[in-house]
């Protein structure tokens, strides 16, 4: 996959909290390129902390935590619909 180029890039860290204990945990990044149209999800460090911690399990869009998903920014996400 390309690099995108840090002028047109967007990120956006997804973080999760445990509904008991009321911790949070760093669990994802979601990189947008504009001129693209599209968007990367992956999981990072802390979503391993979550699960071992606090039960995280995988969002049901992206269930496999090795796994990088790349996708096409719909309308209704980009603001432009």
């Amino acid at each position: 996959m390309r690099a995108m180029n840090a002028r047109s890039e967007r990120i956006l860290f997804l973080a999760w909290q445990d509904r008991e204990k009321r911790q949070w945990f760093p669990i994802g990044r979601l990189d947008a390129a504009a001129g693209r149209r599209r968007y990367r999800f992956r999981y990072i460090g802390g979503v391993k902390r979550a699960e071992e911690d606090a039960g995280f399990a995988p969002l049901r869009e992206f269930p496999d935590r090795r796994e990088t998903t790349s996708r096409p920014i719909s309308s209704r996400c980009s603001g432009t619909g």
